[in-house]
């Protein structure tokens, strides 16, 4: 997946003091959440994960409804990649926030 950024950056330019803005397309890649076998997930701070075999993640079904949780699990940013402390983390569809469950 690539995700276009427009930057604008207004010039000044000596010439009859004119200003012009100059926009740059700049191509970002977003990293697709791939688990790894036997890696510890926590998805939306809640569930804790483990990932298997088929490179599926196995979750808990632990209730989490408070509105941090709630955030969390309807991300829209897919496949956006974040650090949170020494963790990575993802927004993944269909799973919502999606972090590597290290202890820092």
């Amino acid at each position: 997946k690539v995700v276009a950024v427009l930057l604008c950056v207004p010039v000044f330019v000596k010439m009859k003091a004119a200003f012009l803005i100059l926009c740059l397309i700049a191509y970002v890649s977003a990293a697709k959440f791939v688990c790894q076998q036997g890696v510890s997930y926590v998805e939306n701070e809640c569930n804790t994960c483990i990932c298997g075999a088929d490179g599926h993640l196995g979750c808990t079904f632990k209730g989490c409804f408070d509105k941090a949780h709630s955030d969390l699990q309807t991300c829209t940013n897919y496949d956006e990649q974040w650090e949170k402390d020494c963790n990575k983390c993802w927004c993944s569809e269909g799973l919502g926030t999606v972090c590597t469950n290290n202890k820092c």
